[in-house]
């Protein structure tokens, strides 16, 4: 059963408890859960302390950039997630990253000015952000946001900033967008990649959950026009016990994998091979691709969203 896109469903990107309502059984509510911060998985290459929220997993190095210059130019290069539970922008973004096509609707996004500024535009709610330097200063001293590209950070403080307005009632945004946004402190802490396709692109992306939905049959469906680049594909996958543990799986490598430390982790989808093996990359580095086989993937996936671009 396709869910039904008049209704948003959302994955949870921090530490929360996944619960089913029962009166619509396509929509998802989220609610906050208190997790054990001494929690660590001292096997795995990832350094992962606490839960997603705590400030020691990926916190930035690098702080302000000297004489506030950054790189801008609209590509997507190299990065970490930082502290905030933004796996949900930085693994979208990610992922439309790997195609000509979305890489020219990251293009249209991003404007470097040429004067120390920078324009982000949400088609989505027609809307421009402008961004100075020393905005993103301030983000690279904070040490919570993502290090690596600008871009990456770029698009963080413009979304926030953008939220950070429709939360005050400055500018207007789908409901759905605002019922999230005042989710949370921060306001870049909840979202989809339905939310960030949207931003992007004015359309909604198709959710597919596993507890409803044959996510593998869908996979293999789009298979060719993922690895053609004409569509962006995302997964979602939570934590053992109802997101209170790590999930922890192993690649066709024999590698253990951390696929999420408590909760439920977007991961951007880069390839899906003809063996039907699935390349993931988590946004905790966008260096390492992960290669699972098609029965792991679909054993612990939670739920998958993609737009035709």
């Amino acid at each position: 059963m396709r869910v039904d896109n008049s209704k948003i469903s959302y994955f949870s990107l921090t530490n929360t408890q996944i619960q089913i309502n029962t009166k619509e059984k396509d929509d998802i509510s989220i609610f906050k859960n208190t997790l054990d911060e001494n929690y660590s998985i001292d096997t795995l290459d990832y350094e992962v302390s606490g839960s997603e929220n705590s400030d020691d997993v990926n916190k930035s190095d690098d702080k302000s950039t000297s004489n506030g210059e950054y790189d801008i130019d609209g590509q997507i290069d190299d990065f970490k997630q930082g502290s905030i539970n933004d796996c949900w922008l930085l693994g979208s973004v990610q992922a439309f990253s790997f195609s000509k096509k979305g890489s020219k609707i990251l293009k249209n996004t991003i404007k470097n000015n040429e004067d120390g500024t920078y324009t982000v535009a949400l088609k989505g709610i027609n809307y421009s952000v402008t961004v100075k330097d020393s905005d993103l200063d301030a983000a690279r001293d904070d040490g919570h946001y993502s290090n690596g590209d600008d871009d990456v950070l770029l698009l963080e403080v413009g979304i926030k900033k953008a939220f950070d307005k429709a939360r005050k009632g400055k500018i207007e945004v789908p409901e759905s967008l605002l019922n999230h946004i005042n989710d949370s402190d921060n306001t870049l802490d909840f979202g989809s990649f339905r939310d960030l396709a949207y931003l992007f692109t004015g359309e909604y992306a198709d959710v597919y959950q596993t507890k409803y939905d044959d996510v593998g049959a869908v996979v293999d469906y789009i298979a060719d026009d993922v690895n053609n680049g004409n569509t962006v594909l995302t997964c979602v996958f939570e934590g053992e016990n109802n997101g209170n543990d790590a999930k922890i799986v192993n690649d066709i490598d024999g590698n253990e994998v951390l696929l999420t430390p408590y909760s439920s982790h977007l991961f951007s989808v880069k390839q899906i091979n003809d063996d039907g093996t699935i390349v993931i990359i988590n946004p905790y580095d966008s260096e390492t691709e992960i290669t699972l086989s098609k029965k792991v993937f679909e054993k612990n996936v939670m739920g998958i969203s993609f737009i035709d671009i």
